[in-house]
């Protein structure tokens, strides 16, 4: 594939990812896909453009793939039900918001799936993953100081590694998963980094856990932690960590620069003890399986703003019925049209 001539990036603004403004008509429906897919995100898509094509040391490539980030559509319907989903390419970049809420919505089903899974136990009151452990959520932070952004990764994480290998931790804590969170600090210009993780373990005291920190890491000991049984909070937690470990689209430019400079390449999320290759995020495409292709989303899209009850009627099964509402789903589960519902073909001209 030819790379994209140099006058190509310079004319990348964010003017190409603005939301066109929609017509008046009765169904409020954009005229894209695309358009529908980054409507609620626009000032921010704006922003990461910014970064890419003038900020970032990144290849035309990658500039195109986050253009074409949901301009190819279709909607799907299941084998032997009359169940409906979207489908589109997507970019997969970390600095794409559709792209950061499909993850996010991905990891919250996983953990959801994960922590209620069925165990064997002769305890009757023990029914899932999620009975058999004593969570905990807890918060360990690294005393702030202005230096590079990478040496102070490097030194959290080499400081939990220590904390772990800790025979207090060892006889306490089972296993978990731990995401890094990083925070800009406006008000005196430099990073704030720390590790929020969730813990299947027996009781942790909060001063034990305040003073092995900060032995672990020589001057920090500003810990936090509490204890959760509720399956939302958990997979809610994890979604939010694992697919934005910083809100860098909401710093200032040079902040953001330095921050994606100083976080390339290097871990954001791990799991530990029993958890270690338990919880994976790995996304396959076993879940479409026997589905078929039924139209292009955009010529739906086009028909429907022209009335046609047919494509309303699928476009309502995917659960896209007004603009942006795609982003207010709760679940990514296909939808399932009642058969007094039903449209009156699911063949569509392509």
């Amino acid at each position: 594939m030819s790379s994209t001539p140099p006058t190509a990036r310079k004319a990348v603004s964010s003017s190409s990812l603005e939301t066109r403004e929609t017509s008046s008509h009765p169904h409020d429906l954009p005229a894209t896909y695309a358009e529908l897919r980054h409507s609620r995100a626009a000032s921010r898509r704006a922003k990461a453009l910014r970064l890419l094509s003038d900020s970032l040391p990144v290849s035309d490539h990658r500039i195109r793939r986050f253009l074409s980030c949901g301009r190819v559509a279709w909607l799907w319907r299941a084998p032997d039900a009359d169940a409906y989903r979207l489908r589109c390419t997507k970019c997969r970049d970390a600095l794409c918001p559709a792209c950061q809420q499909d993850r996010a919505r991905f990891i919250r089903s996983v953990v959801k799936d994960w922590l209620r899974a069925p165990v064997p136990d002769p305890d009757p009151r023990v029914r899932t993953r999620l009975d058999a452990m004593e969570l905990k959520h807890a918060v360990l932070t690294l005393h702030c100081e202005p230096d590079d952004l990478r040496e102070r990764i490097s030194r959290i994480l080499a400081a939990f590694r220590r904390l772990r290998a800790h025979k207090w931790w060892r006889s306490k804590v089972a296993g978990g998963i731990w995401f890094m969170h990083v925070k800009w600090q406006a008000g005196k210009g430099w990073y704030h980094v720390h590790l929020h993780l969730l813990v299947d373990a027996e009781y942790l005291p909060q001063r034990e856990l305040s003073d092995h920190w900060k032995t672990a890491t020589t001057d920090s000991d500003v810990v936090w932690i509490k204890a959760i049984k509720s399956v939302s909070y958990v997979a809610n937690y994890i979604a939010r960590y694992v697919s934005r470990p910083a809100d860098v689209l909401a710093w200032p430019t040079t902040a953001a620069v330095d921050a994606i400079l100083g976080m390339a390449g290097r871990r954001s999320f791990g799991t530990f003890g029993t958890w270690f290759r338990q919880l994976t995020f790995r996304s396959t495409d076993d879940s479409w399986a026997g589905w078929e292709p039924v139209a292009p989303v955009d010529l739906l899209l086009q028909r429907a703003r022209d009335g046609d009850p047919t494509a309303l009627a699928l476009l309502a099964a995917a659960g896209v019925t007004s603009y942006g509402s795609e982003f207010r789903r709760r679940s990514t589960r296909p939808r399932q049209v009642p058969s007094s519902r039903a449209p009156p073909s699911t063949q569509t001209e392509t």
